[in-house]
């Protein structure tokens, strides 16, 4: 005796699309690299003693600031972690849309129960 296979199960031992993997790929190499940007800011902002968000640049001299405290450093470490943080707030956007995107389309999948 065969088994009859349908249309439809057919459809549904298919594999799922290469383009959703390779989305979720995407997505979650996004939500990687804004992790990684933060922690990199996080280790250099302390041993620059801050970040230039938050200093100044007063009578030529360049100050990274943490917490309030001033330290003073080189026009370009002061350029560098001025365009560092510039770039945290764009991979964080990022990062969060894809984080959200992620979680939206796992949640979609789970079975609803009572």
């Amino acid at each position: 005796m065969t088994d009859v296979i349908t249309l439809s199960d057919a459809r549904a031992e298919q594999p799922k699309k290469r383009g959703s993997r390779s989305m979720m790929r995407l997505l979650k190499t996004v939500v990687a690299v804004a992790i990684v940007n933060f922690i990199a800011f996080v280790i250099i902002a302390i041993l620059i003693g801050g970040d230039a968000w938050n200093g100044k640049m007063e009578n030529g001299r360049y100050f990274v600031a943490n917490h309030g405290r001033l330290t003073e450093v080189s026009a370009s470490v002061f350029t560098y972690s001025l365009w560092h943080v510039r770039c945290l707030f764009v991979t964080h956007l990022f990062g969060m849309v894809a984080g959200g995107w992620i979680a939206f389309r796992r949640k979609r999948r789970l079975p609803i129960t009572n």
